[in-house]
């Protein structure tokens, strides 16, 4: 039994929607047209670059975001590695509810950042 089955049991419907995610919704690269017209978030130490390398691309870049989700819960992306234990709790309390997103954490003896947490913004002087 793994952790994630251990918290979450048997909820088939998170195993379904983990099926039915695709390989090519998890690419990070703007050139996709994957981010057109949404928000997003990337590593602060890069972020300057980054928002200047896709200043013609319809991207809303946020600065002080640990992590960003568009409107519909299709997208997710986090500002760094450890960002990304934030964005995995984000979106498990989103598709499990908030209870096995806490076991989950509890578990971990993870810290949760929220999504606009993010002292990292201003240390690289973003906000």
């Amino acid at each position: 039994m793994t952790c994630f089955s251990a918290i979450i049991g048997n909820d088939l419907g998170v195993y379904q929607y983990f099926d039915r995610a695709q390989p090519d919704e998890l690419l990070e690269e703007t050139s996709t047209g994957l981010l057109d017209g949404k928000r997003a978030t990337t590593n602060k130490e890069m972020f300057k670059v980054i928002k200047e390398d896709t200043k013609d691309l319809p991207i809303t870049w946020i600065a002080k975001a640990r992590w960003v989700a568009t409107e519909d819960k299709k997208i997710w992306s986090s500002s760094g590695i450890t960002a990304g234990m934030d964005l995995a709790y984000a979106f498990l309390e989103y598709i499990t509810g908030k209870g096995p997103a806490e076991a989950s954490a509890g578990f971990l003896e993870m810290m949760v950042n929220g999504e606009g947490d993010d002292p990292f913004a201003a240390k690289n002087g973003l906000v």
